[in-house]
């Protein structure tokens, strides 16, 4: 969730949200901040920005929704009345549809939101679910692959491996570790020419 895009809308919504991460119809997340620090509201979603969706679990599992953000201060008050958001900043889970799933008003760490959400995932979109486990081995199976390659000093093969772990758009644990052995075997490749 911390790669921001274009003006994006939201069907079925009543005005137009900021959308910063999307591919296709499905599950949505929305989250609804304040933009004044000065104020307690704007000083929780500046932490919650900060402590959340630079998590990589969080934002590796908020990959598998269509992410958006909401400015609450800006936001018509019959928006926030037509989404029953009563505090700020809030969390709401649509489906496809845009009927609200879940919520969660108060999240105060990065585990407490990444569970939310990959349990949300699990019980309400289990095809989702699958598709967002099957991913992470595909990642996991590449990353082993790319390592092992590398040990070898085939790297080309490396490369490959290595490449498709740092362009997948779900951010794992061995996203720090793939792109330094990537660019040792870019590097290595270099030479060879």
């Amino acid at each position: 969730m911390t790669e921001h895009g274009e003006k994006g809308g939201l069907e079925g919504a009543p005005w137009t949200l900021d959308c910063w991460f999307t591919t296709k119809p499905r599950a949505a997340l929305v989250f609804f901040y304040w933009p004044d620090t000065k104020d307690h509201r704007g000083y929780a979603s500046g932490k919650a920005n900060v402590d959340l969706w630079l998590n990589e679990d969080v934002a590796c599992v908020s990959r598998a929704f269509n992410c958006y953000r909401v400015n609450a201060k800006a936001a018509p008050k019959e928006a926030l009345a037509f989404w029953n958001v009563k505090e700020v900043p809030s969390v709401l889970i649509l489906d496809p549809d845009r009927n609200r799933i879940a919520s969660l008003d108060h999240f105060g760490n990065s585990r407490a939101m990444a569970s939310f959400l990959q349990e949300t995932l699990k019980s309400k979109f289990p095809d989702r679910w699958k598709q967002f486990q099957d991913g992470l081995k595909e990642i996991a199976k590449a990353f082993v692959e790319g390592k092992a390659a590398s040990e070898k000093q085939d790297f080309t093969v490396a490369r490959d491996r290595l490449a498709f772990v740092v362009g997948h758009p779900f951010r794992t644990e061995d996203y720090p570790r793939a792109k330094g052995l990537l660019a040792k075997a870019t590097k290595q490749l270099g030479k060879e020419k």
